[in-house]
Formats: C-alpha cells, structure tokens, sequence
C-alpha cells in the first residue's frame, strides 16, 4: 500500500533511512495532507506523544508505517503508552 494512494492533489516528497532498515519519512506537513488534518492538530498529537516521530535535530519526521497504521486503523494504534509503575 502507497501512502500517494491517499494524497489526491499533493504529491508526497521522502527521505531514506540510511541502514538496513530502509523505510520512508514523511514530514509532518505532508502527514497533515494525507491524513486530512490541520497542522495544529499534528503538532498537538506529536507534543502529547500520541504520534510517534523521529527527531534529527529540529527535524521531525514520521515513519511510512507510523502513517499507514493510522490510515487503517486510526490514531489510538500507534499511540505511546506510558507505563505507570
């Protein structure tokens, strides 16, 4: 599945993960395109840690499968769970 399958008028730019584990990085910007949400509503979920990112610096990126887990299966499937013990 291509997360381009749901971006209709956007098209989605990428970055590589260097290594053996190649997977697609979307900036929040597109994810903002592609789940069809506004760009407060994006940096709300990455500050309550409901949206996991990668950070490189000031950078913040989210991983193809991050989004794709999203699209089928809605927000509260990838969010991080804080152990209170």
């Amino acid at each position: 599945m291509s997360i381009s399958h749901y971006s209709y008028e956007y098209s989605l730019t990428s970055i590589k993960m260097k290594g053996n584990n190649m997977e697609t990085l979307y900036t929040a910007e597109e994810v903002m395109v592609a789940l069809k949400v506004k760009m407060p509503t994006i940096r709300s979920w990455i500050h309550q840690q409901r949206l996991p990112v990668v950070r490189a610096g000031r950078s913040i990126r989210i991983r193809e499968s991050v989004l794709i887990k999203i699209i089928e299966e809605g927000l509260d499937a990838v969010t991080q769970k804080k152990d209170i013990t």
